[in-house]
């Protein structure tokens, strides 16, 4: 345990200023929806004791526990940075999961599976970051059994945004072009193969989001997240500038209006079907 707490908890001067390696190091991750939306994820993919669930994207393992702790399934989680696979795995170690989840290391574009091994696949927040939004739903599908189920709950642009509403969610929250609508998050299963898609788009609310994260983390997650930001700031130059370029740029008027998240559930063909 003294060396992965060596490895989880490197000097603050030496993290990289980017979203996802500082979400890593503060050992918070979030969704809009918070953990209400994964509920409803979870029981909208059929997901039981006897699931084998694939969860790309496992940040710093919340809901892969909630998975293999609370419904007691089997679970490989999957992320392609190396310090939350580290959060996770110290989670999962605290709370008595190990035995129920394998940790794996790679790219969402690219699966390290064979064809049909998962009962489902979930997603959450992580999709909108691919490279290719497509391929990645193509591989979700592709490793799910016949009869199984992908399910993500992902960023949507409810009306077109503006150029500074685009250029914000890019520059803060590193989202790269091509936001999809509902129906294009639709389209992107449908190319996939997927069939009985069940689309809930949803307004993002700020309040509501607050105490919706509250219930995914314990308040000692928080306090330490918090240390470790203030860490940053004090010691972390890159840090200080990125602080000062992002998080501390104003918030297009109306972001909110625009921008939210969905629900896109679909499931794979059985094989006699095709």
């Amino acid at each position: 345990m003294n060396r992965d707490h060596q490895k989880l908890d490197p000097p603050a001067r030496s993290v990289p200023a980017t979203y996802f390696d500082l979400q890593a190091y503060w050992g918070v991750t979030k969704h809009m929806g918070g953990l209400r939306v994964t509920d409803e994820l979870v029981e909208l993919c059929g997901i039981d004791a006897g699931s084998l669930v694939l969860e790309v994207g496992c940040g710093v393992g919340v809901t892969t526990l909630i998975l293999a702790g609370r419904i007691g399934c089997r679970v490989t989680a999957l992320d392609r940075n190396l310090m939350m696979l580290s959060r996770a795995r110290d989670r999962a170690h605290r709370e008595g999961s190990d035995a129920r989840v394998m940790f794996v290391c790679a790219e969402l574009e690219h699966l390290p599976f064979r064809e049909s091994v998962f009962n489902a696949v979930i997603s959450e927040s992580v999709t909108t970051f691919a490279r290719d939004r497509g391929v990645a739903v193509s591989e979700y599908a592709r490793v799910t059994v016949s009869g199984g189920r992908v399910g993500i709950n992902e960023e949507i642009w409810h009306e077109p945004p503006t150029e500074s509403m685009r250029a914000y969610v890019g520059d803060v929250l590193e989202i790269p072009p091509g936001v999809p609508d509902a129906d294009g998050w639709v389209e992107l299963f449908r190319v996939a193969g997927l069939t009985d898609i069940v689309s809930r788009p949803r307004r993002f609310k700020i309040l509501r989001q607050f105490s919706d994260e509250l219930g995914r983390y314990r308040s000692l997650d928080y306090l330490l997240s918090l240390g470790r930001f203030l860490a940053l700031i004090a010691t972390n130059r890159m840090f200080r500038t990125y602080f000062k370029r992002t998080m501390l740029k104003a918030m297009p008027r109306g972001l909110f209006r625009r921008l939210g998240y969905g629900l896109f559930v679909g499931t794979k063909q059985n094989d006699t079907a095709r």
